[in-house]
């Protein structure tokens, strides 16, 4: 893994909830698949099990997410071995 170094955020919170008011709904307007159908059902499974271990919360509706929260985008990425890295 990459090693543990301090790096501090470029922008402060209230910098970054701003940007995420204007950005949302390009992102929101973005939501596709990877054109990939095994590698977008295993980052589904990978998140549900995420929210399943208490790590995350949803899914959720767009209208539940507060619109000065940040929203990113999931992918999978396949690698030699064919396992799917998220």
């Amino acid at each position: 893994m990459l090693p543990g170094k301090f790096e501090p955020a470029l922008i402060s919170e209230e910098e970054l909830c701003a940007s995420a008011a204007r950005v949302r709904k390009v992102a929101v307007n973005d939501v596709r698949g990877s054109g990939d159908a095994d590698i977008d059902e295993i980052v589904w499974q990978k998140t549900l099990d995420e929210v399943a271990k208490g790590w995350l919360v949803g899914p959720l509706e767009e209208e539940q997410v507060p619109v000065d929260r940040p929203l990113s985008r999931r992918f999978g990425l396949r690698q030699r071995s064919l396992h799917v890295l998220l």
